[in-house]
Protein backbone atom coordinates (compact mmCIF):
# COMPACT_ATOMS: atom_id res chain seq x y z
CA UNK A 1 0.00 0.00 0.00
CA UNK A 2 1.66 3.11 -1.55
CA UNK A 3 -0.52 5.64 1.30
CA UNK A 4 -4.10 6.97 1.91
CA UNK A 5 -5.87 7.09 -0.89
CA UNK A 6 -7.56 11.04 -2.17
CA UNK A 7 -10.89 10.16 -2.25
CA UNK A 8 -12.52 13.09 -3.21
CA UNK A 9 -11.67 16.75 -4.80
CA UNK A 10 -11.47 18.24 -1.31
CA UNK A 11 -9.23 15.98 -0.10
CA UNK A 12 -6.84 16.61 -3.00
CA UNK A 13 -7.26 20.18 -2.82
CA UNK A 14 -6.28 19.92 0.63
CA UNK A 15 -3.08 17.80 -0.28
CA UNK A 16 -2.04 20.47 -2.86
CA UNK A 17 -2.77 23.46 -0.41
CA UNK A 18 0.36 21.82 1.86
CA UNK A 19 2.13 21.13 -0.62
CA UNK A 20 2.33 24.49 -2.42
CA UNK A 21 3.14 25.63 1.58
CA UNK A 22 5.85 22.98 1.83
CA UNK A 23 7.69 25.20 -1.28
CA UNK A 24 11.21 26.88 -0.08
CA UNK A 25 11.03 30.56 -1.00
CA UNK A 26 12.63 31.62 -4.25
CA UNK A 27 15.46 33.89 -4.36
CA UNK A 28 16.42 36.04 -7.03
CA UNK A 29 20.29 37.54 -6.87
CA UNK A 30 21.04 40.95 -8.76
CA UNK A 31 24.63 41.81 -8.40
CA UNK A 32 24.77 45.53 -9.64
CA UNK A 33 28.44 46.14 -9.14
CA UNK A 34 30.49 49.08 -8.15
CA UNK A 35 27.89 52.19 -8.41
CA UNK A 36 28.65 55.15 -10.43
CA UNK A 37 27.45 58.61 -9.54
CA UNK A 38 24.66 60.12 -10.22
CA UNK A 39 23.08 56.93 -11.26
CA UNK A 40 19.50 55.74 -10.72
CA UNK A 41 18.89 51.84 -11.67
CA UNK A 42 15.71 50.50 -12.58
CA UNK A 43 15.00 46.86 -10.85
CA UNK A 44 12.21 44.06 -11.69
CA UNK A 45 11.91 40.90 -10.05
CA UNK A 46 8.84 39.10 -11.79
CA UNK A 47 7.24 35.76 -11.90
CA UNK A 48 7.45 36.16 -8.43
CA UNK A 49 5.05 32.75 -6.95
CA UNK A 50 4.30 32.23 -3.20
CA UNK A 51 7.40 33.17 -0.67
CA UNK A 52 10.60 34.95 -2.49
CA UNK A 53 13.37 36.79 -1.05
CA UNK A 54 15.80 38.61 -3.63
CA UNK A 55 18.84 40.04 -2.79
CA UNK A 56 20.26 43.25 -4.80
CA UNK A 57 24.04 43.63 -4.32
CA UNK A 58 26.21 46.76 -5.12
CA UNK A 59 29.69 48.21 -4.12
CA UNK A 60 30.09 52.12 -3.11
CA UNK A 61 34.19 52.21 -3.99
CA UNK A 62 36.57 54.28 -1.93
CA UNK A 63 35.59 57.96 -2.30
CA UNK A 64 33.61 60.29 -0.20
CA UNK A 65 30.11 58.95 1.08
CA UNK A 66 27.01 59.29 -1.84
CA UNK A 67 23.61 59.61 -1.35
CA UNK A 68 21.34 56.79 -1.51
CA UNK A 69 18.01 56.01 -1.73
CA UNK A 70 15.26 53.51 -3.50
CA UNK A 71 11.56 52.45 -3.98
CA UNK A 72 10.00 49.07 -5.02
CA UNK A 73 6.18 49.36 -6.32
CA UNK A 74 3.84 46.24 -7.12
CA UNK A 75 1.63 49.13 -9.11
CA UNK A 76 -2.37 48.53 -8.70
CA UNK A 77 -3.13 44.47 -9.18
CA UNK A 78 -6.93 43.13 -9.06
CA UNK A 79 -6.08 39.50 -8.98
CA UNK A 80 -2.64 39.13 -6.91
CA UNK A 81 -0.79 40.84 -3.89
CA UNK A 82 2.14 40.51 -1.87
CA UNK A 83 2.25 40.27 1.92
CA UNK A 84 4.57 39.96 4.84
CA UNK A 85 6.69 43.01 2.42
CA UNK A 86 10.07 43.23 4.42
CA UNK A 87 13.11 45.18 3.00
CA UNK A 88 16.24 45.83 4.76
CA UNK A 89 19.78 47.39 3.67
CA UNK A 90 22.91 46.19 5.36
CA UNK A 91 26.67 47.17 4.52
CA UNK A 92 29.33 44.62 4.61
CA UNK A 93 26.82 42.02 6.67
CA UNK A 94 25.59 44.13 9.43
CA UNK A 95 22.07 46.12 9.55
CA UNK A 96 21.41 49.70 8.87
CA UNK A 97 18.14 50.11 8.01
CA UNK A 98 15.25 48.65 7.30
CA UNK A 99 12.42 49.81 4.45
CA UNK A 100 9.23 51.47 5.13
CA UNK A 101 6.35 49.06 3.76
CA UNK A 102 2.98 50.47 3.00
CA UNK A 103 0.07 49.99 0.88
CA UNK A 104 -2.64 51.57 -0.91
CA UNK A 105 -5.82 50.21 -1.66
CA UNK A 106 -7.67 51.62 -4.26
CA UNK A 107 -11.39 51.80 -4.24
CA UNK A 108 -11.95 49.01 -5.95
CA UNK A 109 -9.84 47.09 -3.44
CA UNK A 110 -6.62 46.60 -5.38
CA UNK A 111 -3.49 47.14 -3.18
CA UNK A 112 -0.42 48.81 -4.43
CA UNK A 113 2.32 47.31 -2.33
CA UNK A 114 5.40 49.55 -1.72
CA UNK A 115 8.87 49.82 -0.04
CA UNK A 116 10.55 52.67 0.24
CA UNK A 117 14.50 54.03 1.90
CA UNK A 118 14.88 56.96 3.31
CA UNK A 119 17.56 59.03 2.06
CA UNK A 120 20.64 58.29 3.47
CA UNK A 121 24.79 58.52 3.04
CA UNK A 122 26.10 55.57 2.27
CA UNK A 123 29.88 55.25 3.49
CA UNK A 124 31.97 53.37 1.13
CA UNK A 125 31.78 49.46 1.07
CA UNK A 126 29.63 46.47 -0.15
CA UNK A 127 25.61 46.63 0.77
CA UNK A 128 22.93 44.35 -0.04
CA UNK A 129 19.00 45.10 -0.19
CA UNK A 130 17.18 42.35 0.60
CA UNK A 131 13.39 42.25 -0.52
CA UNK A 132 11.11 39.39 0.93
CA UNK A 133 7.48 38.96 1.03
CA UNK A 134 4.57 36.49 0.06
CA UNK A 135 2.76 36.49 -3.48
CA UNK A 136 -0.91 35.68 -2.99
CA UNK A 137 -2.68 35.66 -6.60
CA UNK A 138 -4.14 32.92 -9.15
CA UNK A 139 -1.73 30.17 -9.29
CA UNK A 140 -1.92 30.04 -13.12
CA UNK A 141 1.72 29.51 -15.32
CA UNK A 142 0.50 32.78 -17.33
CA UNK A 143 -0.25 35.10 -14.31
CA UNK A 144 2.11 35.75 -12.07
CA UNK A 145 3.58 38.79 -9.67
CA UNK A 146 6.08 40.94 -9.90
CA UNK A 147 7.77 44.20 -8.65
CA UNK A 148 9.84 46.85 -9.78
CA UNK A 149 11.85 49.48 -8.34
CA UNK A 150 14.88 52.26 -8.62
CA UNK A 151 17.92 52.25 -6.41
CA UNK A 152 19.08 55.97 -6.66
CA UNK A 153 23.10 57.00 -6.16
CA UNK A 154 23.73 60.94 -5.85
CA UNK A 155 26.96 62.69 -5.37
CA UNK A 156 27.18 63.85 -1.26
CA UNK A 157 27.05 66.76 0.46
CA UNK A 158 30.02 66.36 2.18
CA UNK A 159 32.27 69.03 2.03
CA UNK A 160 35.93 68.44 1.33
CA UNK A 161 38.69 69.32 4.11
CA UNK A 162 39.94 72.58 2.89
CA UNK A 163 35.91 73.77 2.34
CA UNK A 164 35.09 73.16 6.19
CA UNK A 165 38.50 74.49 7.45
CA UNK A 166 37.57 77.60 5.38
CA UNK A 167 33.75 77.78 6.78
CA UNK A 168 35.13 76.92 10.37
CA UNK A 169 37.62 79.99 9.97
CA UNK A 170 34.90 82.30 8.62
CA UNK A 171 32.69 81.16 11.49
CA UNK A 172 35.54 82.00 14.27
CA UNK A 173 35.76 84.99 12.42
CA UNK A 174 32.01 86.24 12.87
CA UNK A 175 32.38 85.34 16.15
CA UNK A 176 35.30 87.48 16.87
CA UNK A 177 33.36 90.04 15.20
CA UNK A 178 30.92 89.65 17.58
CA UNK A 179 32.87 89.79 20.64
CA UNK A 180 34.57 93.16 19.71
CA UNK A 181 31.20 94.72 19.42
CA UNK A 182 30.16 93.60 22.59
CA UNK A 183 33.05 95.16 24.04
CA UNK A 184 32.69 98.25 22.28
CA UNK A 185 29.34 98.06 23.43
CA UNK A 186 29.99 98.36 27.11
CA UNK A 187 32.51 100.66 26.98
CA UNK A 188 30.59 103.37 25.34
CA UNK A 189 27.74 103.23 27.92
CA UNK A 190 30.69 102.91 30.66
Amino acid sequence: MSGPALSSPWAMLAALAVAIAAIPAAANDFALGAVTVPSSTPTLSDNLRGPFADHYTFTVPDGPAVGFSAAFDTGFWSIAYISDWAASLTRNGQFVESGQVSTVWMPEGWPDDRVDFASRYLAPGDYTIQISGIEHGIKSPFISMSYRGSIDIATSAVPEPASAALWLAGLAGLAGLGGLAGVRRRSLTA
